[in-house]
């Protein structure tokens, strides 16, 4: 995706979506319990974003979702809106009952001029973001 935005222009757009407070549940209902929520968020993402776009679970309870924009100067906030609003509207079916799960969201954008980067260094930007 970033070799892609760099030879046919256009803008990658990256989010670090985070888990609110998924200690707290995995301290009241267990590791079990912390794994649905997970898988049930990746689902979701999964089911939210396009064939084109990525998602990766970069750490305990975080996500890098990796988007594809044609037009650069246009990026897909709409999507990032859309895939937070499907994350947090419904509770989540677990096996200790249906329980609400808040997640929050930062975003990034990086054109076809600047450099190819790794994507490691694009994580490094995505939380750059956060603060």
């Amino acid at each position: 995706l970033l070799k892609q935005t760099h030879t046919r222009g256009g803008s990658i757009c990256s989010a670090i979506l985070t888990i609110n407070k998924i200690e707290e549940l995995t301290e009241q209902y267990g590791q079990k319990v912390r794994e649905q929520i997970i898988s049930s968020v990746a689902n979701r993402i999964c089911a939210t974003i396009r064939p084109i776009d990525l998602v990766g679970h970069i750490d305990k309870h975080e996500f890098l979702i990796a988007m594809y924009a044609f037009d650069s100067k246009r990026t897909p906030c709409s999507t990032f809106k859309r895939v937070l609003s499907k994350i947090n509207h419904r509770s989540y079916k677990t096996s200790a009952g249906f329980l609400n799960v808040k997640c929050s969201m930062s975003v990034n954008t990086r054109d076809q001029n600047s450099e190819i980067i790794e994507v490691r260094e694009l994580i490094k930007t995505s939380y750059k973001s956060l603060v």
